[in-house]
């Protein structure tokens, strides 16, 4: 605790590419999963620039079942179901 009483949060932040390298998912896999609910929401951090607390990315990670478990098709962390139509 600082000497003014105050106490000052020390989170990490992280901005997207962190958090993409980090959870081994792309841009759109993440939005889509943010979209969906099953992925941390980011906070706004400025007027165009956003972050993920450190703290839910890795709460997120723990608690994330292992690929190949969940409903959807193995191997899709964003369970999505089936492949795409044969052209």
């Amino acid at each position: 605790m600082s000497g003014d009483g105050c106490a000052v949060n020390q989170e990490a932040l992280l901005r997207l590419p962190e958090v993409a390298r980090r959870v081994g998912l792309g841009r759109s896999t993440i939005d889509r999963m943010i979209r969906a609910g099953r992925f941390p929401r980011p906070r706004r951090i400025g007027q165009s620039a956003v972050a993920w607390l450190q703290s839910e990315i890795v709460a997120w990670m723990v608690e994330r079942p292992a690929v190949g478990t969940q409903s959807g098709t193995p191997g899709r962390p964003d369970g999505a179901h089936g492949e795409r139509p044969a052209a």
